[in-house]
């Protein structure tokens, strides 16, 4: 019988981070596939956005080595849903992936097709959280970052968009941030406790 040998897309060794001497990442390294979903968890504090942050480029390591292909596209759904205020629910997810079409596809995936002209004034939080999640797919990326992206859902609206993501997932990495030990374990195939 042959083993399969998955093929990793982004690989961590050892990677440090502190903050003002508040050691927040120490020697973390792990090997990430490249699809399937795989969440972080773990206290708050413990460098679970500082590991995303690390992972997309916006924050350095001190210590340790990130290693991919100069090719490997990363998009990133943050906490905050960081819309631009002026442009419609449309709009914001069509200037990540320049198509029409496939922005107002993802609007209806995520159950906002009936909002596109809506500014983000005029959404809920809930509403805003899912219009950035579409914004967050609609870019052609091989990784996906989520940082607590469900968090201002309902039970129903959660169970749609886990299927949403589980889809996407198939065919790219989903790293994901959850406080949620029933979400990472309905979700993720792999779970990180930092």
């Amino acid at each position: 019988m042959t083993v399969m040998q998955r093929k990793n897309i982004l690989i961590l060794k050892n990677i440090c981070k502190s903050f003002n001497k508040k050691k927040v990442l120490s020697d973390f390294s792990y090997s990430f596939p490249s699809n399937g979903i795989i969440a972080i968890m773990g206290p708050s504090g413990c460098g679970k956005t500082t590991l995303l942050r690390i992972i997309a480029g916006l924050e350095k390591q001190d210590r340790g080595t990130i290693e991919k292909s100069s090719d490997t596209s990363i998009s990133y759904a943050f906490q905050e849903d960081r819309l631009f205020p002026s442009i419609s629910a449309l709009k914001n997810v069509e200037c990540c992936c320049d198509d029409s079409a496939k922005a107002r596809e993802l609007l209806e995936k995520v159950n906002l097709s009936e909002f596109c002209d809506y500014l983000p004034a005029e959404l809920s939080g809930g509403m805003k959280q899912r219009v950035s999640l579409a914004r967050a797919l609609s870019v052609n990326a091989d990784i996906i970052l989520l940082d607590e992206a469900f968090k201002s859902q309902d039970k129903d609206t959660r169970e749609m968009l886990y299927k949403v993501i589980k889809g996407e997932s198939e065919t790219r990495l989903i790293i994901m941030v959850t406080h949620d030990i029933t979400e990472a374990e309905n979700l993720a195939s792999e779970i990180i406790s930092l």
